[in-house]
């Protein structure tokens, strides 16, 4: 899109609830070296859920809208950690780790403390989390006001909670709300194109898109060739952080 002159301005459609903190500030960062090395503006809808990284990205571009029907919101940072010790204990299974540091698998599904740790251990663990989750979030809240201005920092948004396209209007989360054609005609108003913009959709060799609704697969080959989900296995083997509305205590990553 940036290097197509044909290409006068990108609709970015969003639907997601969001996603990890590392995937995020990257997809972020391309998004704004497009629009500062393009000069091409960028329009952003949320179709069904627009939350956490998702909203972000969509903050990065010259305008929101959202869907009648779309949810909106989850700007909090998570990550879960499963305690697999009492289940590996009855099943008779043991893991010895040498480590350098006692808190080098902190978040470890089998992270057993020392004996003499065995009742303080955990809480410094999640302590430790914890300060991480809250520096993450104020960089996460730091980021999302400077391109949402409108936005307090009083605002009952910053706990983490999803809304409406009506309530996140009220608090300047969105910018309008309306339909895809909606965004596709604010993005031919803001490039200056006259008449009915002639849509160009994006997407993989292996699953092109035949509509401005189609979806791409984003699942791998493997994956396509042994189709098994189950929720501890489509987790993370390790922890990681999350900018994410999470309804499911056991989301399947997208």
């Amino acid at each position: 899109a940036k290097a197509d002159p044909a290409v006068r301005a990108v609709l970015l459609r969003v639907n997601s609830p969001g996603g990890t903190v590392g995937a995020a500030e990257l997809m972020i960062q391309e998004l704004t070296r497009f629009r500062a090395e393009s000069g091409k503006p960028v329009i952003a809808s949320i179709l069904e859920v627009g939350a956490g990284s998702a909203l972000h990205l969509a903050a990065c571009g010259d305008g929101i809208f959202a869907m009648p029907g779309s949810v909106v919101g989850g700007l909090g940072v998570s990550i879960r950690i499963n305690d697999a010790v009492l289940a590996a204990e009855k099943l008779n299974t043991n893991t010895n780790v040498v480590q350098s540091g006692k808190y080098l698998t902190m978040g470890s599904s089998m992270d057993k403390p020392a004996q003499d740790e065995i009742d303080t251990h955990p809480q410094k663990v999640l302590g430790l989390f914890k300060d991480m989750v809250t520096e993450y979030h104020r960089n996460f809240a730091a980021a999302i006001r400077v391109r949402r201005p409108a936005l307090k920092s009083t605002s009952g948004v910053w706990d983490g909670r999803v809304m409406t396209p009506e309530t996140a209007l009220r608090e300047g989360l969105i910018d309008r709300i309306g339909t895809l054609q909606d965004a596709t005609a604010e993005a031919a108003r803001v490039a200056g194109l006259p008449g009915e913009p002639r849509l160009i959709a994006y997407g993989r060799a292996s699953s092109p898109p035949r509509t401005i609704y189609a979806v791409g697969s984003n699942k791998s080959i493997l994956a396509s060739a042994f189709p098994i989900s189950h929720p501890a296995l489509d987790l993370p083997k390790t922890p990681q952080f999350f900018y994410m509305w999470a309804a499911d205590p056991n989301p399947k990553l997208r």
